[in-house]
């Protein structure tokens, strides 16, 4: 198109090796920098995370360090999603670090001295395995862990684990709308309904107005120049599907500080777009109008303060203050239930108030008179809201286990975080490389995720010349064992065996250097040398459970497969020696 011709181009196999030489260049910066911590005895908040993308299962895990620094430790794929899996993958994830000594997982397992993560089976299961296995590896590595104090043993091996606040509000929607299905139930005298009505006027409303659904309904086509013309200051309706968090209380609060406006368009354009007819019914409804406002009185006193309160706090255990007055409110609600249309926020509300963020929603909310129909679902979500937080915030409250010792831990978690947000951003970023190259093959796209969350280039550029060279080196000389890792992936999954997966994920053999004497009953052929070089490909156990270690030669890049048991006498007898 301007004329250039390019003489050469790389090949595939070239830049298939750039991409792995890349993930080792980014898992080297991993351990610069877990090093550089643990020199200085930083301690670390775990972070975890698990997803399925299409046919794949991904596990990422991450550390906040006590400065506030988040790493990225590795995004790896799985056979399963078990714990055990996870850790198991985690031990190897951090042992396999370029550079990093046999006791690394070790020592920056006692350093880790909370966690983070979704409140999933799973994850508990896993922050129990990761809390029992410092206990017990504490003694091999802490510097003369038996003469200390039994108190200071257990300062040391003292574990908090955290759950995300997102997922906390994410979780909250579920109470209020099975209360307000409830109360519309009861009203309608009926015994099964799918959803509350108000619900589907507000994914109606994400749907037909919203971005995401104009090209196929073309109404913001309309609307938006018609609230021009009418010099309305209109608030976008945020798409429903994709957001996961506070979605549904977001959009209650714009649809009902709306709802006049939505009814006189409807009313002018039902006879061009019919479905508007619907959603001009569900809008004069005095049940959804009344059920709209206690969504959005969620939406600015409870949910948008919680919210802003976990990403801005300066420390997790403020959730000790904030939690208590929130419930205090809620108590009080179910007392008097006109408080919770008054419009003040039981908790610190970080929002900037202007005329052009909630300022306008909150008024709108306020200048209503709540219908009976309203103060009773007001009363109702505030008594299954009291009891969800209660739960939720047990650990915080008077009584609980981190409101008993915020004093003692507060140092040693202070890097952690109130939300697992860094662990979703993660994720955030893999899919967003899928859905833009969905071709991409995971190891590729596991190194693009760790230089960008990690910036690795900047830190890279930073370094001396000769430093960069010995780093680059080092990761190209890295090819043939990642090389190993990626056929041993795309062998295993097209078998679908993954039993095998997870047997050499974790197995310490797979990717080693050896050296193999020959004789006359050697697998190679006569012309073959005295010594054979090359790295162990697979290790792996069939069907009834035996296993075999699978070589591959250096010299003519052939492999050979023998039971496990041979493989270890020819260790022990030095006719095989492993580096």
């Amino acid at each position: 198109m301007v004329g250039v011709t390019f003489n050469s181009v790389p090949s595939p196999s070239t830049c298939r090796n750039i991409s792995l030489a890349t993930l080792h260049l980014a898992r080297s910066h991993i351990q610069t920098q877990l090093s550089q911590f643990l020199d200085e005895g930083q301690s670390f908040c775990l972070v975890s995370d698990e997803t399925t993308k299409g046919t794949k299962k991904a596990q990422t895990y991450g550390v906040h360090s006590s400065d506030g620094t988040f790493i990225c430790l590795g995004l790896e794929q799985v056979a399963e999603k078990s714990a055990q899996t996870a850790f198991a993958t985690l031990e190897a994830a951090v042992s396999k670090l370029p550079r990093a000594p046999s006791d690394f997982f070790k020592k920056f397992m006692v350093n880790v001295r909370s966690t983070m993560s979704d409140s999933a089976r799973t994850e508990i299961k896993f922050n129990k395995i990761v809390e029992n296995y410092r206990s017990l590896v504490a003694p091999e590595v802490v510097e003369n862990f038996t003469k200390l104090s039994d108190q200071e043993k257990s300062e040391l091996l003292n574990f908090s684990n955290f759950f995300c606040q997102l997922h906390l509000v994410s979780n909250f929607t579920h109470i209020v709308l099975k209360s307000l299905l409830e109360l519309e139930m009861a009203m309608a005298g009926v015994s099964r309904q799918e959803e509350p009505s108000v619900l589907t006027l507000i994914k109606s409303v994400s749907q037909y107005f919203g971005q995401r659904g104009s090209g196929l309904h073309q109404i913001l086509t309309i609307w938006d120049p018609w609230c021009k013309q009418k010099n309305i200051a209109r608030y976008s309706f945020p798409s429903f599907v994709g957001n996961r968090f506070n979605i549904v209380f977001v959009l209650a609060s714009r649809v009902f500080h709306h709802r006049q406006d939505l009814i006189v368009f409807c009313e002018e354009f039902e006879h061009e777009k019919t479905v508007l007819t619907k959603v001009l019914e569900l809008l004069k409804n005095p049940l959804i109008t009344a059920h709209l406002q206690v969504l959005g009185f969620c939406d600015q006193l409870i949910t948008g303060p919680l919210w802003r309160l976990a990403e801005n706090s300066e420390h997790i255990l403020s959730t000790c203050q904030y939690s208590l007055q929130l419930i205090n409110w809620l108590e009080d609600c179910t007392h008097f239930p006109l408080s919770f249309f008054d419009g003040v926020s039981p908790v610190t509300n970080l929002q900037v108030i202007s005329p052009t963020v909630s300022g306008l929603l909150l008024r709108s909310l306020v200048d209503m008179t709540p219908s009976a129909a309203g103060i009773e679902a007001a009363t109702l979500v505030s008594k299954s809201s009291l009891i969800y937080f209660k739960k939720v915030f047990v650990d915080f409250l008077p009584g609980g286990k981190h409101n008993i010792e915020a004093d003692e831990i507060r140092e040693e978690t202070r890097g952690a975080p109130a939300t697992n947000r860094a662990s979703e951003s993660v994720f955030g970023f893999m899919t967003h490389l899928c859905d833009t190259k969905p071709n991409l093959r995971f190891e590729v796209c596991a190194a693009s995720t760790l230089l960008k969350k990690n910036h690795t280039l900047s830190w890279l550029g930073n370094l001396p010349e000769d430093v960069q060279n010995s780093i680059l080196t080092d990761s190209r000389a890295a090819l043939s064992r990642l090389k190993c890792d990626r056929k041993l992936l795309v062998l295993l999954e097209l078998d679908e065996q993954p039993g095998r997966l997870l047997l050499s994920a974790n197995n310490q053999l797979v990717g080693k250097l050896f050296v193999q004497k020959t004789s006359s009953t050697s697998p190679s052929s006569s012309s073959a040398p005295q010594n054979r070089c090359g790295f162990i490909e697979d290790v792996f156990a069939n069907r009834r459970g035996c296993e075999f270690v699978t070589l591959r030669y250096d010299d003519d890049d052939t492999s050979f497969r023998m039971p496990r048991v041979d493989f270890d006498n020819s260790v022990s007898s030095k006719n095989i020696i492993v580096f």
